[in-house]
């Protein structure tokens, strides 16, 4: 009887030990995808602010040529140079890496 009680509390022990290990293996695995989630939406959210600074970057170098054609524009019309040839040739503007725009 003595050692059948030694057994169970033996077994019961076990699995105690397994239950503690299963759970703390379950709270691992559930902080690692919390974890996970809020590294990957970190970074998408980084991602998607760097496309909206870049838009916005080549929205405003669009706009300063722009307004650099108008003001050449009135510029040419206000010292009457409107004839021919200068309205025809084209130029191209660099943009701050070098490159051409259009």
């Amino acid at each position: 009887m003595i050692d059948r009680l030694a057994t169970l509390e033996r077994l019961l022990r076990v699995r105690q030990g397994r239950t503690r290990r299963g759970s703390v293996l379950l709270m691992v695995l559930i902080f690692s995808t919390v974890l996970f989630l809020i590294i990957f939406s970190s970074i998408r959210l980084t991602l998607f602010n760097l496309r909206m600074v870049d838009r916005s970057h080549s929205y405003k170098q669009a706009m300063a040529v722009t307004e650099a054609g108008f003001e050449y524009a009135i510029h040419e019309i206000n010292v009457g140079n409107v004839s021919g040839n200068n309205w025809t040739d084209t130029q191209t503007v660099n943009n701050s890496s070098g490159d051409p725009f259009g």
